[in-house]
């Protein structure tokens, strides 16, 4: 006898098809039909520029918060962001700040903060109030030596005039990048309100207690690492960092700049959601992107690079791209160390680096040697200036000639400081991921043997690696500096102010002489001039051998074929916010 057919049966049945439809639809969009998972190489210190010179926290930060303009991915130059137009530029003729230039910008009439609040001229003067607290522990300040007063127009509180109290090339720039912050988030009792900038940059030993009750809780980890309270007025919003994991941005409903956006890239959000995923280690790195966990994966190392041009599941995936970056590697030399102290020492241990071998061995040719602070493809390189040969030779003699002998035949050479006899031991940092840095420090090592130096290698994390950097704690120290387009501004690095903890001047480079040349580079417009003193200050800091110049690499990159985007110079070489998904 035939089974009758059940109608409710049948009802269910359909609607359970329906069911496992509209979930398969939604589990294939959470999993990522608009969202694009990124390798992190290490974990941001904090989420603030203001405090950080870090790229891995900058490559979150794009995001989160905007600033007047930002160089363009493509051409490289400056492109308006948060504001109509490029400023408008006068010379200043009369008055105190006679000599200077006045640069009048107009923030976006869109432009609007998370609580609904306009972006106002008011929020940017209190970002430089924050920058010039002597209490806040911002490496920023000693780039906005160039400040005279910033003055609000009276009929608009979005336009506004910043005098500088000298000619200064690189103005426009440093105005221009410095992310904005809201003064409702960051303020909320309005410690600043009552100081004028003015008055915070001329009393920098103030020792007023609302300055240091901001300082205290902005230098906190409260306002730079808990989500709920880093607001910007950027394209997404944290909403979770899980720490050494993940941090997740997600795009912010009905953000004020997605009308704009069509006529200006850099305020693009097509991603709803960016899963930046620390992985520190290559190797995990790579076994994720073969796992189809990453779509875009940076800073690969060289040997693991040139191996994936060649595996199946990659070619077939994934498109390899390496674009210039903008960089140098070095080896930090600490020179307020005795046994660093004399610059014959330092050139020694120039000479006993094998350049050649390592771009060959352990950078397969992706990067090129250089000498100078200056990126080899940027104006005012100093192409003139002979890279140092590896030469065993000339570190004996030049060890010699510093009073290092072995003394004892013992075959390690040492010398007399301060009346007792030392060894010359000295040990090396770098991060624990960096192949090539863990590479090129070992053949130091074995060529620093030959002529009697003994080097111990120390292997750390990224933070722990910062940390020492920042409290001078290191002999040698093998990092990279990312530079942004544009002619370069040393004062940073080079220049004595910031000979500091919160500096980056940490080997101890400079007196008064390498400062005059830093500050007439900052004051001269004229750019045959410019070049001539970016030629001398390379020339001192050749000299001075605080630096080892390794070699300016290429970038190396992989990006999901799901997706369409460029890759760029400009760090971190790539902008996820343009990503457009094929499929």
């Amino acid at each position: 006898m035939p089974l009758k057919k059940n109608p409710s049966f049948k009802i269910i049945t359909i609607l359970f098809l329906f069911v496992l439809l509209f979930s398969n639809c939604k589990s294939d969009k959470v999993e990522g039909k608009n969202e694009i998972r990124v390798r992190l190489a290490a974990e941001p210190d904090r989420l603030s520029l203001i405090l950080t010179g870090s790229g891995y926290s900058e490559q979150v930060l794009n995001y989160l918060f905007l600033s007047l303009q930002q160089y363009e991915p493509e051409s490289l130059g400056l492109k308006p962001v948060l504001i109509k137009e490029r400023p408008a530029v006068k010379e200043i003729t009369t008055g105190a700040f006679k000599g200077g230039f006045a640069y009048t910008f107009e923030l976006l009439d869109e432009a609007k903060w998370d609580n609904g609040t306009p972006v106002l001229a008011s929020d940017f003067v209190f970002t430089m109030k924050v920058i010039w607290n002597p209490y806040v522990q911002s490496p920023a300040r000693n780039d906005y030596g160039f400040l005279g007063d910033i003055i609000i127009d009276e009929n608009n509180p979005k336009k506004f005039t910043v005098y500088t109290n000298k000619k200064y090339f690189h103005a426009e720039a440093a105005l221009s990048y410095i992310p904005i912050y809201p003064e409702y988030n960051y303020d909320p009792d309005s410690l600043l309100r009552d100081f004028s900038l003015k008055e915070m940059m001329a009393n920098q030993k103030s020792e007023d207690e609302r300055l240091k009750r901001f300082a205290d809780q902005f230098n906190s980890a409260r306002f730079s690492h808990d989500p709920n309270l880093i607001k910007g007025c950027g394209q997404y919003t944290v909403v979770s960092w899980d720490k050494g994991q993940q941090i997740v941005l997600e795009r912010k409903e009905n953000w004020w700049g997605t009308k704009l956006s069509a006529k200006n890239d850099l305020l693009k959000a097509n991603p709803s959601k960016i899963i930046y995923k620390i992985i520190p280690d290559n190797t995990a790195a790579i076994t994720a992107m073969k796992d189809g966990q990453l779509d875009v994966v940076s800073e690969i190392e060289p040997s693991s690079f040139v191996a994936l041009r060649t595996n199946e599941f990659v070619k077939e995936n994934f498109d390899l791209e390496t674009p210039p970056y903008l960089s140098y590697a070095y080896l930090g030399l600490n020179t307020t160390q005795n046994k660093l102290a004399t610059k014959e020492v330092r050139r020694a241990l120039a000479h006993l680096v094998d350049m050649d071998q390592a771009i060959g061995s352990f950078i397969y040719d992706l990067g090129e040697r250089t000498v100078g602070p200056i990126h080899p493809a940027k104006f005012g390189y100093h192409k003139d200036l002979k890279l140092i040969a590896y030469d065993l030779k000339a570190a004996a003699r030049l060890l010699k000639e510093a009073g290092w002998t072995d003394t004892n035949n013992n075959g390690i050479l040492d010398k007399k400081i301060n009346g007792k006899q030392v060894e010359l031991r000295l040990t090396a940092k770098y991060t624990t991921t960096n192949e090539v840095a863990g590479n090129i420090i070992t053949l130091l090592k074995e060529s620093a043997e030959k002529v009697g130096i003994v080097i111990e290698p120390v292997g750390l994390e990224f933070k722990a690696l910062i940390q020492d950097y920042r409290a001078r704690d290191f002999e040698l120290l093998y990092a990279s500096w990312s530079q942004m387009p544009g002619q370069e501004e040393l004062r940073q690095i080079w220049h004595t102010s910031s000979n500091t903890p919160r500096g980056f001047n940490r080997t101890g480079f400079g007196d008064a002489a390498s400062d005059a040349i830093i500050d007439a580079l900052g004051s001269t417009l004229d750019e045959e001039k410019r070049n001539q003193l970016y030629l001398s200050i390379q020339e001192r800091i050749y000299e001075d051998q605080n630096y080892i110049f390794l070699y300016a690499p290429l970038r190396r990159i992989a990006i999901s074929r799901n997706f369409k985007g460029k890759t760029s110079a400009r760090r971190p070489g790539f902008f996820v916010n343009q990503f457009e998904r094929k499929n």
